[in-house]
């Protein structure tokens, strides 16, 4: 068959193996549809010799075993399509070889181990699907901004842990994002509010914490599903959120949101929201049935305000009036240690000789005290002596 170049048989109920005489089918095939059966075994070694493949779906059968790294060889794949079967193992980093994949999928499956990083070289990838698998660690750093054509991303149903990174900021063309049921954690990073053309961010039943963010309300314009429940984000929902014209899906359930719900937009719809399992909940239309919030009456507030004022008043003129008082206190007790007459000992007497001699009655002997080597000591009283 020199010149077959397509081969259509889904959705039939052909069984068996597919043999490794694949490999003698015409090197023209572009076209291998074999999807929807019972086939089953392991995909043939032999593939490799299809050189010509463009589209490879054999998914939602019984293949098992492992992706053959011969699969490598395929260069022009444009899709490759294995879901639903029950193949296992690792992906094989080899992916990475088939550079104008369009489509890749690989979901519903039993793949474990990290998502390769190779998969940043099929750079004309518009779909994603690693869905529903045993994928675990990180996603890898540095590999997922380079599909900057990426239009559907799902990893959701995996173990897949720690934080959503940063280069999903050059998603630009993204419009469905899913990666619930995962181990993921951290906050959602601001990286996303580049994605402007998401309609579907899908984030449910992980280990997010932080606050909603507010780019949510502002940047994405577009969103029609968001599911945030079963997480940890602890904060107010978002009023920003009324602003989503689009979105009819609202799902924060099971989180430790707080605060008043808005009632504008999806929020008006009670058939459009789920905010069960957020105790500290209030407001909202009736038909939530939550609590009212508790807001203190403006004419209370000015009451409890003056109230306020008046104690600051009475409590700083009381410390202000003992505060006084030690001060005075001081200054009083210090004064009355303080002599009244001049100290001689720092002071000297400037007395002239007539005032001498007036104080002595002339010197006389009535005033003598006594008579020693260095002469006479008299006594006399100096009624107006300067300083």
């Amino acid at each position: 068959m020199p010149q077959l170049s397509a081969i259509y048989a889904s959705s039939n109920n052909f069984g068996g193996a597919l043999p490794n005489l694949i490999g003698n089918f015409s090197t023209h095939l572009g076209l291998f549809y074999i999807d929807n059966n019972k086939i089953y075994g392991v995909i043939p070694e032999r593939i490799e010799q299809l050189i010509g493949l463009i589209d490879l779906t054999i998914g939602y059968n019984f293949f098992e075993g492992t992706i053959p790294d011969s699969i490598g060889k395929l260069k022009n794949l444009g899709i490759l399509g294995l879901d639903g079967n029950k193949l296992s193992g690792n992906i094989p980093i080899i992916i990475g070889n088939l550079t104008l994949l369009s489509e890749l999928g690989l979901s519903n499956n039993k793949f474990e181990g990290s998502i390769p990083f190779t998969i940043r070289n099929c750079t004309q990838l518009q779909l994603l699907n690693f869905s529903s698998n045993r994928l675990s660690g990180h996603m890898p750093n540095q590999t997922f901004g380079y599909l900057k054509g990426l239009i559907f991303l799902y990893l959701n149903n995996n173990s897949l842990t720690g934080p959503i990174p940063s280069d999903f900021g050059n998603l630009k063309q993204l419009s469905h994002l899913n990666l619930s049921l995962n181990k993921l954690s951290g906050e959602i990073p601001k990286d996303l509010a580049s994605c402007l053309e998401l309609t579907k961010l899908e984030l449910g039943r992980n280990f997010f914490h932080g606050a909603i963010p507010l780019f949510l309300g502002l940047s994405l314009r577009f969103l029609e599903i968001l599911d945030l429940s079963e997480n940890n984000f602890s904060s107010i929902i978002p009023s920003k959120l009324e602003n989503l014209t689009f979105l009819n899906n609202l799902d924060l359930s099971f989180n430790k949101l707080y605060g008043e719900v808005p009632k504008g937009g999806v929020f008006s719809n009670v058939s459009s929201i789920s905010l069960t399992g957020n105790k500290n909940l209030c407001g909202g239309i009736p038909q939530l049935q939550l609590p009212p919030c508790i807001k203190l009456p403006a004419k209370k507030h000015k009451k409890s305000l003056k109230k306020k004022l008046v104690i600051i008043s009475v409590i700083g003129g009381f410390v202000i009036s003992v505060i006084t008082f030690i001060i005075v206190h001081f200054l009083t007790r210090k004064s009355k240690r303080l002599p009244s007459s001049p100290s001689l000992r720092n002071e000297k007497l400037r007395v002239t000789y007539g005032e001498l001699h007036e104080a002595t009655n002339g010197f006389s002997s009535s005033n003598l005290v006594g008579t020693g080597s260095f002469g006479s000591v008299y006594k006399g009283s100096l009624p107006n002596f300067h300083y």
